[in-house]
């Protein structure tokens, strides 16, 4: 995941920074490698945005109020990719969001349960600790989790349990949990940084004292010669370019040939563009032995190598902006969590392809690096051509 310490770390809160503040002692200490070089808040008057700029992080002030979950991300996501964090760490921070695929598998958050009990919307804080006294539980504790667009659901990375005592409250029982999350969420943040995925099918992984090793450099060089890690860095870069690309772009001329100075231009359009990148998407997952979505019909019809792109001024020859960018988007977040999870010798099989595209790119590998770096910005520069043609400032 990480090429080389410390680790970018990007924080967001909504509340006391108690995590932060964690996080911060860790460094610190030296018991963490890695550095916060962004922290976004939820809301301006809470604890945390006072530990960040008392600690002289930079701090963003995003409230989620009045917008829509996925502009609202995309301006959290953005302070992130300007800081160049390598990692997200949700901390205390109580909104779903929708995350992009450039940040699909580099989001993490820490939960006060053991997931998947207690998870969910509405179980944070206290009322985790509250539900499992209810409920008569003998055993709580933390989890460290991947995080995906639905609360509390993304795969399990590192759990500690801690004993619910008898007489227990709720404020004794958060406080036994919080000292077992000031425990495990830097030791995961360090086997994440090692490449190390956490304990297999989510179980809870036996602690000592000795449970919480540095990230040998042996560890951290094979994470970088991973080449689907590679690929997948290529990748991110292209659909961050094309999600700039995209910006200002009125939607009445998504399918519709460029006109400069009335004068008609036939060159690819972006519904042409994103639609044909679509159909890319499964052919990647299933060639590096991922399942794929299957594909409407109707964008092979439309989209495939062979169609060739025609202006649509009634809207009536192509898919709707939202359904192409939507497909778009899902398909290559999938690209991106399946590239990160592929072994490097899948990428060292022969290309199954025939002909030109077989003796060009020999390999699994190559391939997937030309669909996912080349071939992809050559198209976007048609676009980015595109918006020059219509009068749209470059992106």
């Amino acid at each position: 995941m990480a090429k080389s310490f410390p680790l970018r770390l990007a924080v967001l809160l909504s509340g006391s920074g108690r995590t932060l503040e964690n996080l911060l002692a860790s460094i610190a200490a030296e018991k963490l490698a890695a550095v916060v070089v962004a922290v976004v808040a939820s809301r301006g008057d809470v604890r945390g945005v006072q530990i960040a700029e008392q600690a002289g992080i930079p701090v963003s002030v995003l409230p989620p109020a009045g917008q829509g979950l996925e502009p609202w991300s995309e301006q959290i996501f953005t302070v992130c990719r300007e800081a160049g964090a390598d990692l997200v760490v949700m901390a205390g921070f109580l909104h779903l969001l929708k995350i992009p695929a450039d940040f699909t598998g580099r989001v993490i958050n820490i939960h006060p349960s053991l997931l998947p009990a207690f998870g969910g919307k509405g179980f944070h804080g206290m009322h985790v600790h509250r539900g499992v006294l209810e409920r008569g539980c003998t055993v709580s504790g933390c989890t460290v989790h991947l995080v995906d667009d639905l609360y509390d659901h993304g795969r399990v990375l590192l759990q500690e349990a801690v004993p619910v005592l008898p007489d227990d409250s709720p404020e004794s029982l958060a406080a036994r949990v919080f000292a077992a999350e000031c425990r495990c969420l830097p030791e995961a943040i360090q086997r994440i940084a090692a490449g190390i995925q956490g304990p297999p099918h989510g179980r809870i992984e036996p602690r000592s004292s000795h449970s919480n090793p540095d990230p040998s450099p042996g560890a951290l060089a094979a994470m970088t010669r991973s080449l689907g890690n590679v690929i997948a860095d290529s990748l991110a870069v292209s659909l961050s370019y094309g999600e700039r690309l995209l910006k200002e772009l009125p939607p009445d001329r998504f399918a519709r040939f460029a006109a400069p100075g009335g004068v008609v231009v036939a060159s690819n359009h972006p519904a042409f563009i994103y639609g044909h990148l679509s159909l890319y998407a499964p052919k990647v997952l299933l060639q590096i032995g991922h399942p794929a979505p299957p594909m409407p019909g109707h964008f092979e019809v439309a989209f495939s190598k062979d169609a060739t792109c025609r202006d649509d001024p009634e809207g009536d020859l192509y898919p709707p902006m939202d359904e192409v960018l939507t497909i778009f988007r899902e398909g290559y977040r999938m690209v991106t969590a399946a590239l990160r999870s592929t072994p490097d010798e899948a990428f060292g099989q022969p290309n199954p392809a025939e002909g030109r595209m077989r003796e060009a790119f020999p390999t699994i590998g190559s391939v997937q690096a030309f669909y996912c770096g080349s071939h992809m910005m050559m198209h976007f520069g048609q676009l980015s051509a595109w918006r020059r043609m219509e009068g749209l400032p470059p992106a």
